[in-house]
């Protein structure tokens, strides 16, 4: 990942030492170079990782004849788009000379000298869209991206962030006196003026351990920090500040669609189209592939497009060595389809206490679990030590596409039994279930059905359950006992917010906090329509900003073709029966990958459920991580309830719980522990 960042005085102060303080805490995202562009009051700085073609000659900071300055981390893929609108088809950059050679103005990482592409940079796109469309130029930009442009004429600072909120960024206001961003949040903390003051109710809202959808939210773990909301452009100036939301969806631009094969053909297109722009790059690309069907996907679609170019793509899978986590059979049945694939098998990195330690270090703050970096941390060294500076991921396949399973809970809702009898039946059927297991499916469906309604309206549901128990009456039993269990377990565990001390943050604060992560950040339709179809929610954007914090330390740009926001809309315009498809669920994408997929993965029903593998990977750890959180009491006696979380963990020793009933506990248990690990890596006093 490339870096960017600045500052701008507005009470006339010059700047001096500021901009270099930030460069430092980002040299990391620079060693193809670092150029800054100081002019009195205003200091913007780029550090330069190239990755694409064009970026082998992007000159940045770039200016305009009219006095615009822009900084940016981008990946433009509506290039073709944009060349036709903006009448720009060609780079001006005078880092490239007419035979395709590099003038390099600083040493170079790699051994590239020649760029076969002379078409214009992202830098380049992005300038010329702000100086056609102005503030309303994120409208018009699909791809990855962050930057920031100083508008001389306008005095103005104006700044922008992708759609699916793929690259951070983040900044400090102190209205009339200065402006600071950063791709990262210690570059902003090493600058004097800006206050280091824990944000004691996010911090609470990170300890409660939250489950569900929650809407992403700009604060951060300081108080006066925040990012910029994904599909937004901040104006920002001596007498005024704006922030407006650049999201129109256009959903009916897919009206035309009708069937399962017209959908098919259409995700098919884009998909692909999705994931040959992340293939932009002479450098080599690597691949995760889990055997499951989002990476499997991912990484045959980009394979089919690299042996065109008589190139292979570098896969990598994480190998458990437990038999219920093993999906290696599903990896060999990629690599006898994909021969010339290069693969490789890692294991966890062995040392998870400095694995934690080295995250918080780098990445600086908690937004979510990071219980993959120490899996992955091979990986990511890997990727460093060789020519990959692409890592391709089928992260959030899951969400984007669908499997439809509200379109069960919608035939029940309109008492449409016949379909969603049959619908149910599919399912199970497709898993190998039994009718035992289908009725047992349906009692569940019907008894969460049953909650949601009206007195009157119970009857119907109750009639129903009857008639299924009277057919398996062996199931009665079993329901109860399974609706016993699950409510007993939640009475006897506290959950995260419990853990939480009053002198810490105040029982009314607290509660409010939570309210707010469930309802948007702005008051825009948009972002509950992508709340319905469970699309960038607040937990997916602070996992990308994870990943692309951690991909900068290792010198890549992670990627990930199902967050292109074209295949996003597209995927909210699918009906829910499409996805379901008769309980294949994912509809779309199965289909679309008939012939790119081995059989057995693009018909595979199931899902390895890591839970139980990190569980007891924790559980073997010496020592283990609840003593080096009780031996860490005095990092955290002023946020947690130690007696509380005593009882939380004598819970993990009760064998009458499984595993599965414990993940409420152990989630609490693991976000309380990453957080006292930030304080005492990051924070270093409460």
């Amino acid at each position: 990942m490339s870096g960017i960042c600045g500052i701008i005085y507005f009470d006339g102060r010059q700047v001096s030492t500021e901009l270099s303080l930030m460069v430092e805490q980002l040299a990391h995202r620079g060693p193809d170079g670092i150029k800054s562009y100081q002019n009195e009051s205003v200091g913007l700085a780029h550090l330069m990782l190239h990755v694409t073609h064009e970026s082998l000659y992007e000159q940045q900071p770039l200016i305009s004849p009219s006095g615009s300055m822009l900084v940016a981390d981008a990946r433009i893929d509506n290039r073709r788009e944009l060349y036709k609108i903006l009448n720009l088809y060609h780079t001006k950059s005078p880092l490239r000379q007419a035979d395709g050679t590099i003038v390099a103005e600083q040493p170079l990482s790699h051994a590239i000298v020649k760029s076969s592409s002379d078409e214009p940079t992202d830098a380049e796109l992005i300038l010329a869209a702000y100086e056609k469309w102005g503030d309303d130029m994120v409208y018009h930009l699909v791809g990855d991206f962050a930057f920031a442009l100083w508008d001389n004429n306008r005095q103005s600072l104006i700044c922008g962030r992708d759609h699916s909120g793929v690259r951070p960024f983040y900044y400090y206001h102190k209205p009339g006196v200065l402006f600071a961003f950063a791709s990262e949040l210690k570059a902003l903390l090493a600058l004097p003026d800006v206050p280091k003051r824990i944000n004691e109710a996010k911090a609470a809202v990170y300890l409660s351990a939250l489950t569900g959808y929650r809407f992403y939210q700009t604060d951060t773990m300081f108080q006066e920090i925040n990012s910029l909301h994904f599909s937004q452009v901040g104006i920002f100036n001596r007498s005024s500040s704006e922030l407006k939301l650049c999201i129109d969806l256009q959903l009916e631009r897919f009206n035309h669609l009708k069937t399962r094969e017209e959908f098919a053909e259409c995700f098919k297109a884009y998909f692909e189209e999705a994931v040959a722009c992340r293939l932009r790059t002479p450098f080599g690309i690597g691949s995760h592939l889990s055997g499951g069907l989002d990476s499997s996907s991912v990484s045959c679609v980009a394979q089919q497009y690299l042996e065109k170019q008589s190139r292979s793509l570098n896969t990598f899978h994480f190998r458990t060595n437990r038999p219920e986590t093993d999906e290696t059979a599903y990896v060999e049945a990629v690599l006898r389809h994909y021969p010339s694939l290069n693969h490789e098998y890692i294991e966890a990195h062995s040392d998870f206490y400095g694995s934690m330690s080295l995250y918080h270090q780098r990445v600086g703050y908690p937004e979510t679990l990071p219980l993959d970096f120490h899996k992955f941390r091979l990986l990511y060294e890997k990727m460093q030590t060789s020519s990959n500076r692409v890592l391709l991921t089928g992260h959030d396949g899951d969400t984007v596409v669908g499997h439809g399973r509200a379109y069960l809970r919608v035939l029940l809702k309109g008492k449409n039994w016949e379909a969603f009898y049959r619908g149910v039946t599919g399912a199970i059927t497709k898993n190998g279930g039994t009718d035992q297991q289908r009725d047992s499916a349906v009692l569940r469906y019907c008894f969460d059905e049953l909650m949601t309604q009206e007195v009157l309206e119970k009857f119907y549901y109750l009639k129903k359950i009857v008639e299924v128990l009277i057919r398996s009456p062996s199931l009665l039993l079993k329901s109860l006992t399974h609706w016993w269990r699950k409510d007993a377990v939640k009475l006897r565990i506290s959950p995260g917010a419990s853990l939480l001390l009053s002198e810490f943050i105040a029982p009314q604060r607290l509660s409010a906090a939570l309210q707010q992560v469930r309802k948007p950040a702005y008051p825009n339709e948009n972002l509950l329509i992508l709340k319905e179809n469970l699309q960038n929610s607040g937990s997916l954007i602070n996992t990308n900003e994870l990943m692309a914090t951690l991909g900068s330390y290792y010198s890549y740009k992670v990627t990930h073709p199902f967050l292109d926001k074209r295949l996003r809309e597209l995927c909210m315009a699918i009906p829910l029966e499409y996805k379901f498809d008769d309980g294949w669920r994912r509809g779309p994408l199965r289909r679309a990958m008939a012939g790119t997929l081995p059989e057995e993965v693009r018909t595979r029903m199931s899902k390895v459920e890591f839970t139980p593998y990190l569980f007891n990977f924790l559980k073997d750890l010496t020592p283990t991580w609840t003593d080096h959180l009780d031996a860490n009491k005095h990092l955290y006696e002023h946020f947690l309830a130690i007696e509380i979380l005593k009882k939380n963990e004598g819970f993990l020793q009760n064998e009458k719980l499984s595993i599965m009933e414990k993940v409420i506990l152990y989630r609490s248990l693991m976000y309380s522990y990453f957080f006292v690990n930030w304080v005492g890596n990051y924070v270093k006093q409460p």
